[in-house]
């Protein structure tokens, strides 16, 4: 499945026009691949199994992390200068779980991976406030 991003030029008169087609420009395909959320449950559930080969991302800030995190997660800090960069050099054949603290970081991450070619990211609604909810357990750096 692919998503067009299409772009419409401006109307440049008030005045009414005779009937003349709008021109569109195709401005970017996005191949969208598996789009998908996954539920804290669906996360443990796959975390517990060991069966399904993932790569478990933490998007929150170290202060955020140091509170505690999801065992098992690699930490990236959305807000950190080549942020971005970082997230280019990962294989983009793996599974991403993505989590930050409500959603919001997560889903903007699964977007740009996605424009970045990446097929297999599954963002955890929730994020850790729903894995705290579910007392489920976190890790502690030392």
């Amino acid at each position: 499945m692919s998503i067009f991003l299409i772009s419409a030029p401006s109307c440049q008169s008030s005045k009414a026009k005779e009937a003349d087609p709008i021109e569109y420009d195709i401005v970017q395909k996005i191949d969208v691949g598996t789009i998908q959320n996954a539920t804290v449950q669906e996360l443990k559930t796959a975390l517990d199994s060991m069966d399904e080969d993932f790569v478990l991302i933490d998007l929150r800030r170290p202060r955020e992390t140091a509170e505690g995190y999801i065992g098992g997660a690699e930490k990236m800090d959305f807000y950190q200068e080549g942020f971005e960069d970082k997230i280019k050099e990962l294989e983009k054949d793996k599974t991403y779980y993505v989590y930050c603290r409500s959603g919001k970081r997560s889903d903007k991450t699964r977007h740009i991976m996605l424009q970045n070619g990446f097929t297999r990211v599954y963002n955890v609604t929730g994020g850790i406030l729903a894995w705290k909810e579910a007392n489920y357990p976190l890790v502690k750096d030392e």
